[in-house]
């Protein structure tokens, strides 16, 4: 339904002219179109009308930077969807970059953003098939600067900022050239968020932590034997 209602919405306003600014009807009809296809399951289509959405905002709009920034990461996920890992990651780079790049108090940008945006690519950089020594050392260091600006923009009991923390252990010892430091380090951080994970009853993350925390902890005995 949402597919069929978003083509409608194309087929009424893709013949308007552009508005002149990017938040009239044509350019709410690109956005409802891509989602609708994406949401239907046609993530090829999509993935051409968020590309399409992309060069024309950029040619007619080039001062809408955070709305630039947000569909390059709508290209990224619907990637994702595609299994094109590499695509996913250049948008992914190119969407945080831009992001990092905004005015906050012009672009309505703030530290929240940047974490959702920044995790989003680390995520991508540690969990993908093809990921290697390089894209785990560069995930780790981009939750070791995440980390913080969660805490201050969530609070340090939030899930976004337990789950960081999560992530960030297991860059540390996800890896075969995982030393035992590394391993053990991994394995007090995720103790420590378990502890707290415990004492939210709401906490989302409870049991993907306590798993990691079982995995750590199986890697640090096998390392010390």
């Amino acid at each position: 339904v949402r597919g069929a209602l978003g083509y409608a919405c194309w087929k009424t306003y893709s013949s308007c002219a552009p508005t002149g600014y990017c938040f009239g009807d044509r350019e709410f009809a690109w956005k409802q179109l891509g989602d609708g296809l994406e949401h239907a399951g046609f993530y090829d289509e999509a993935a051409r009308v968020h590309v399409a959405r992309l060069m024309e905002t950029e040619y007619l709009f080039p001062l809408e930077k955070r709305e630039i920034a947000d569909m390059w990461d709508d290209i990224a996920r619907v990637n994702m969807y595609r299994g094109e890992e590499e695509l996913e990651l250049s948008a992914r780079r190119e969407s945080y970059s831009r992001v990092l790049a905004l005015d906050p108090e012009v672009d309505m940008v703030n530290d929240k953003t940047v974490v959702f945006r920044g995790s989003s690519l680390a995520i991508s950089l540690l969990y993908g098939d093809q990921s290697g020594e390089a894209q785990v050392a560069e995930a780790r260091a981009l939750f070791r600067k995440l980390a913080p600006m969660s805490r201050r923009a969530f609070g340090p009991d939030h899930d976004q900022t337990l789950n960081l923390r999560k992530m960030y252990a297991e860059s540390l010892y996800l890896t075969d050239a995982a030393s035992r430091d590394d391993v053990a380090k991994a394995t007090t951080i995720l103790e420590d968020v378990a502890r707290t994970a415990r004492r939210r009853a709401s906490c989302k993350y409870t049991e993907a932590i306590h798993a990691s925390l079982e995995t750590a902890r199986e890697k640090l005995a096998s390392l010390q034997n």
